[in-house]
């Protein structure tokens, strides 16, 4: 089968490493755009200035605090992402001995299922997610490309062979905020600006519309091609997951095939379901303490 992972566990269990870099973690530390150490090294250069008026501290300052909103962007979601226990699967490449290779974020083990949850984490629009992730040069796929071979490297309780690991493995993709357009609501307060052709002098269709105050807004319609080439970037992107090995079905959307894919509201919806809280971690509950 490959490594023990209790015994990689159990190796990482006294380490003197950073919180968001230990194995036994959870879904807001493996979620961070940063590292701890990396806002706490901003966070030193900010105190570091003893002129609290000065045009650099308010610059420092500015960007302390911006790095704190980008690194809190799930926690901002639900507060209860704390809770939820993982494997930091972004640093099990060292533990297995494997260099060179990206894996995707976190890893959930259900043993009383024998099934895993792999999720990796983008904070960004939905929109981004689409077009530069899940397709080209920086497609996350080249990520579970990754944590397949580390899955093929591991042992883990439950499951009968590597492949079988693999198959019962269903891949998350999480990003932040659903950028996208939705037809106006036509219950809402809104009335509509109709301007009329200059040739026929009959009405053209509404583009603005003005709202209980009387100020114009302009509307955004949807774009029909726009929504459909991203309908096909997802649907490939699970193919290419799929022929990966991972599972095909989805404990979360049935709708969905190859992969899921879950906004922030998506996750703080799962996780006051209690999705989350059933998860039997068997063997390896002890080393999340």
């Amino acid at each position: 089968m490959g490594k023990s992972l209790i015994a990689i566990l159990e190796g990482d269990k006294n380490s003197t490493k950073n919180e968001d870099e230990r194995l036994a973690s959870n879904l807001y530390l493996c979620s961070l755009s940063m590292s701890l150490n990396e806002l706490r090294i901003i966070e030193q250069k900010l105190n570091s200035i003893e002129d609290t008026s000065s045009k650099d501290f308010n610059k420092k300052k500015d960007n302390y605090e911006e790095s704190l909103i980008k690194n809190d962007w799930l926690l901002n979601h639900c507060n209860r992402v704390k809770n939820i226990k993982c494997i930091n699967f972004d640093e099990m490449p060292e533990h297995c001995g494997i260099k060179g290779i990206q894996t995707a974020d976190a890893l959930i083990i259900d043993c009383s299922k024998n099934k895993c949850y792999l999720f990796e984490f983008k904070n960004c629009s939905k929109t981004q997610l689409i077009n530069e992730y899940l397709t080209g040069k920086n497609s996350v796929c080249d990520k579970f490309q990754g944590s397949k071979n580390i899955l093929n490297n591991l042992s883990i309780v439950g499951f009968i062979s590597n492949d079988d690991l693999v198959k019962s493995t269903e891949v998350i993709v999480v990003y932040n905020k659903n950028d996208s357009v939705e037809p106006m609501n036509p219950n809402m307060p809104f009335s509509k600006i109709v301007s009329k052709d200059p040739v026929s002098g009959k009405q053209s269709e509404a583009t603005s519309y003005k709202n209980k105050n009387g100020r114009a807004v302009n509307h955004r319609f949807p774009n029909p091609s726009s929504h459909k080439s991203s309908k096909d970037t997802i649907k490939q992107f699970g193919k290419r997951i799929s022929q990966l090995g991972y599972s095909s079905r989805s404990s979360f959307d049935s709708k969905q095939l190859g992969f899921t894919l879950l906004g922030g509201k998506d996750i703080a919806r799962i996780v006051d379901a209690g999705f989350f809280d059933i998860i039997d971690w068997g063997d390896y509950d002890c080393y999340f303490t």
